[in-house]
């Protein structure tokens, strides 16, 4: 599997899926964490950064920072 330019990752045990951040593509991927195939896809701006899950694994928080 290509992961790019991965930056974050993050594992909800809840729901059996790895979210990882690619900061210069501007993607935030959602995987499947038993076979990591990609459930989805969601293009966001430029250098997507740290995620944060919810404590009941249903909300993701995403952070995106300012290019320098």
């Amino acid at each position: 599997m290509d992961v790019g330019d991965s930056l974050a990752v993050k594992f909800n045990a809840k729901r059996n899926e790895i979210y990882i951040t690619q900061r210069d593509s501007g993607k935030l991927l959602s995987l499947n964490a038993t076979d990591y195939s990609v459930k989805k896809s969601w293009d966001l701006p430029p250098n997507p950064n740290s995620l944060l899950l919810s404590a009941d694994g249903q909300t993701l928080f995403v952070t995106v920072k300012q290019k320098f």
